[in-house]
């Protein structure tokens, strides 16, 4: 008589069920599929799709193109946040909270013209971050803390004058 404790397959989500957990993702190294899904009672903005990735022990807040006007004032609770926000019709670059818990922040492609100087002093040096396809017209002091080596910033056309210091 033999016992296959191994062979565990999978009932959810749907596009995974009956698949066997050691065959399709343990042995393909494909453990970054397995997701846990957060909702609107886990602070997940409305519209936006967020999700918990264990083997990456990060959560993803996925607003791309869903019409923001302003970044959300609530993501999930967790470290190592992932928060993509391209897309949109965001315009200013505020300060939250979560910016300090995050390791990629990508604001790429809306209508951003100016960040608070506030904003950039609480995320950390190393995150991602992309400000790339925006219409920046001034950067704070504090943007100078960052690895330029990890920081999107695409074309910007900054007119300078004598009263800039």
């Amino acid at each position: 008589m033999s016992h296959d404790y191994l062979n565990v397959t999978c009932w959810d989500p749907p596009e995974y069920r009956g698949l066997s957990a050691t065959e399709h993702f343990l042995k393909k190294d494909r453990l970054d599929l397995l997701i846990c899904n957060k909702t609107s009672a886990d602070k997940c903005p409305r519209k936006c799709h967020c999700f918990y990735q264990p083997k990456n022990r990060r959560t993803v807040i996925n607003c791309t193109s869903v019409g923001l006007t302003a970044l959300p004032k609530f993501v999930p609770e967790g470290d190592n946040l992932t928060l993509l926000f391209d897309g949109n019709n965001i315009e200013f670059l505020e300060h939250r909270e979560y910016f300090n818990r995050s390791s990629v922040i990508s604001i790429s492609n809306n209508k951003l013209n100016s960040i608070a100087s506030n904003a950039i002093g609480s995320i950390g040096s190393n995150t991602v971050l992309d400000l790339s396809g925006n219409s920046i017209n001034e950067l704070p002091r504090d943007i100078q803390s960052f690895d330029p080596c990890i920081m999107k910033l695409g074309i910007i056309k900054i007119s300078c004058s004598c009263d800039d210091h």
